[in-house]
């Protein structure tokens, strides 16, 4: 898990296009993916109101298709909740 995500999700209440970037790259579902590269190629270092819709769409979307109550996306968990907050 990537304590520095976790610890600090936001920078002053700002998401950080590479915190998430780094925090999701080792999940390799599709959702992800798409993402991965709208991160790379659409985001500018800080993640803007319609950014983070986005982000909240995929990481809802990856966790209702392949979340099995395993301690493998609580990360991902930690990240939807932040992204949700902002």
């Amino acid at each position: 898990m990537n304590t520095q995500y976790c610890s600090e999700p936001t920078a002053g209440g700002i998401l950080s296009r590479d915190l998430l970037y780094s925090s999701l790259k080792h999940y390799g579902f599709s959702e992800i993916d798409d993402l991965l590269r709208f991160l790379i190629f659409s985001c500018e270092s800080v993640l803007g109101e319609e950014e983070q819709r986005f982000v909240h769409s995929k990481l809802k979307s990856c966790l209702s298709r392949h979340d099995n109550g395993s301690d493998y996306f609580n990360e991902m968990k930690i990240i939807l909740e932040a992204v949700s907050r902002s």
